[in-house]
């Protein structure tokens, strides 16, 4: 029997089928750090930013003064990176609103779970 490399104590049989501990199945968890939700949120952010001034470059790249076929290709080739730009920069606007929605609901979560620990109050994150 190879035992795989987890706390959790599952193990895998000859055919690689993944087992159970003894005593059932062990409970999993994970560690949320609000802070560093809310670091990623700024990153994510300060990308979008970034993307939208890239967006406004590309959008204003000045083809005058080359040679008429290099400058329609240049066009061209530059026609739809500017709305793409901005698609992804409101999609990275998205991704940022999101982080800072889920850290807020762990902190009404960890709240909740904490204060009906202790009796003082419901789940749901209200006293």
């Amino acid at each position: 029997m190879l035992s795989l490399p987890t706390q959790q104590g599952y193990s895998c049989d000859e055919s690689d089928n993944l087992r159970e501990p003894e005593g059932g199945p062990a409970v999993g968890g994970f560690q949320v750090e609000p802070g560093a939700i809310a670091a990623r949120a700024g990153s994510v952010d300060a990308a979008a930013s970034h993307v939208a001034g890239v967006a406004g470059m590309v959008g204003g790249v000045d083809t005058g003064g080359m040679p008429p076929r290099t400058a329609a290709a240049l066009e061209s080739a530059l026609a739809a990176w500017p709305a793409a730009l901005r698609r992804l920069g409101k999609a990275l606007d998205s991704t940022s609103a999101a982080l800072r929605s889920a850290e807020g609901q762990y902190g009404v979560t960890d709240g909740g779970i904490a204060r009906a620990a202790h009796g003082t109050g419901g789940s749901d994150g209200r006293p």
